[in-house]
């Protein structure tokens, strides 16, 4: 008898029937495994008992290496333990691009450098990844002239943007210590990365909500980031990063 292993809607003892006569008499917990698509081993335990159906217990441990194969995942990632107590300990930094249409001012890319202890973000344009050293190196000479701030440790993926020959001569210069992620694992880079996302959801509704041109897209970027760096959250309760970062209250009348 043919057994129509898709057929829907069966009766509950048409089903039972059909699944004695796929499992039969006598079998294994690695046999029944396979006829009922790996599900977990405890439970198909326990639906054979409470279907009557016999089965062989096995003697070592249950070892399955399809399923193993099959189901393999990454375990959860860890809080970070970093504590920062003063702005320029360390800045996060990530590169989003290339964009679908060139910026009015002919740029594909942009850089973030953020600071942890603040949440304090710069942004700058890029037409090319490989214009992260310049923009770091101008992030470097902004805060330290204006604000007397000195970077300490800089974090990123391990992009090559990040990790070449004039980065290195510019972080030896100044004596930062580069910390980079783990390649493919984007949640070491945990900060940037979900600043990254924030910019980019706020910007694309900016676009949609106004009906504008996608080619105005570092401007609203840059109205994104403006307002979140003086209304948005930080680790102490009500600092915006703006407070943090230049150690006074912004002056948010002219966001309209």
């Amino acid at each position: 008898m043919r057994i129509k292993c898709f057929q829907w809607f069966l009766e509950q003892d048409h089903y039972n029937r059909l699944i004695k006569q796929i499992l039969q008499l006598k079998i294994s917990h690695y046999y029944s495994g396979m006829k009922l698509c790996h599900q977990n081993v405890h439970h198909i335990r326990n639906y054979l008992k409470h279907m009557r159906i016999q089965f062989t217990e096995t003697k070592n441990k249950f070892f399955c290496e399809a399923c193993v194969y099959g189901k393999q995942h990454r375990e959860p990632f860890t809080l970070s333990n970093t504590k920062t107590t003063k702005p320029g300990q360390l800045i996060h930094s990530d590169v989003c691009g290339p964009t679908e249409i060139n910026s009015l001012g002919g740029k594909r890319y942009f850089v973030i450098f953020k600071d942890d202890y603040s949440n304090y973000t710069y942004v700058y344009f890029m037409s090319q990844k490989s214009e992260v050293k310049n923009k770091f190196e101008l992030f470097l000479s902004t805060v330290k002239n204006q604000l007397n701030i000195s970077v300490i440790t800089l974090r990123s993926d391990c992009g090559l943007e990040y990790k070449n020959i004039e980065v290195k001569a510019l972080l030896n210069k100044f004596g930062i210590k580069h910390e980079t992620s783990v390649p493919y694992t984007s949640q070491q880079n945990g900060k940037a990365e979900r600043s990254m996302r924030t910019i980019v959801e706020a910007t694309r509704t900016l676009i949609y909500r106004k009906y504008l041109s996608k080619t105005l897209w570092a401007e609203a970027v840059n109205a994104a980031v403006y307002t979140i760096n003086r209304t948005g959250n930080t680790s102490q309760e009500r600092k915006t990063p703006y407070e943090l970062w230049f150690n006074k209250t912004p002056d948010i009348n002219n966001l309209k």
